[in-house]
């Protein structure tokens, strides 16, 4: 009788990891009614842990163009470097261009490098690459440049490329900068290098194909 019950629960338990399922992509589209610009918009989202969230928003111009789409990034909570946080991005744009063609992609735009990769190494990145910024020129722009130079978000633009998109940092807005001492990564410098003003981060970033 007890080799019965035990084999009746390991029946039942099996039944059970049979029916969970993985965290499915959801998708909300609506279209926008007497919009003078758009015509459709909505998200796609997936949940990566407990605590995090990957949403996806998707705007459709109403201009008859080819490239219609703008996507924008929004994570929750988010704690993953992007390379833990890659697969659930994957998922996520799979199900948005299986929707829309990659090739109508017009635009994308995240919040700054700590958004899209939480852990930091890209802020660092930018931090070593703008020892030299200069305090009289345009900041978005210098901060494009060593963004550039430090090339440390390559595997944001590899994940794009995997669908056909060939993304390009084109933009940002407001520039954060401070003294290294400041920064959360100022171990990584030495003590003569500590009052010296590095860039940090963007306030948002703009992609373009």
């Amino acid at each position: 009788m007890k080799w019965i019950l035990m084999l009746a629960l390991v029946g039942a338990c099996s039944s059970k990891v049979k029916e969970e399922k993985k965290p499915e992509v959801t998708k909300v589209l609506s279209p926008i009614q007497d919009a003078a610009y758009y015509d459709l918009e909505g998200t796609y989202s997936l949940v990566h842990d407990k605590n995090c969230e990957i949403t996806w928003s998707i705007t459709r111009k109403k201009e008859q163009v080819k490239k219609n789409i703008l996507l924008r990034l929004y994570q929750n909570e988010c704690k993953d470097s992007f390379a833990k946080l890659m697969p659930t991005h994957r998922a996520v744009l799979s199900k948005i261009f299986s929707d829309f063609p990659a090739d109508t992609l017009d635009g994308v735009s995240t919040g700054g490098f700590e958004t899209i990769n939480p852990t930091g190494e890209w802020n660092l990145d930018i931090a070593k690459a703008s020892f030299n910024y200069k305090s009289k020129q345009s900041y978005n722009k210098q901060f494009v440049d060593f963004a550039k130079q430090s090339n440390s978000y390559q595997p944001f633009k590899d994940l794009f490329k995997e669908f056909g998109v060939e993304l390009e940092l084109k933009s940002v807005e407001k520039v954060f900068a401070m003294k290294v001492k400041e920064t959360k990564f100022k171990d990584q410098f030495g003590p003569s290098l500590q009052n010296q003003s590095v860039m940090i981060d963007a306030g948002m970033l703009w992609w373009k194909q």
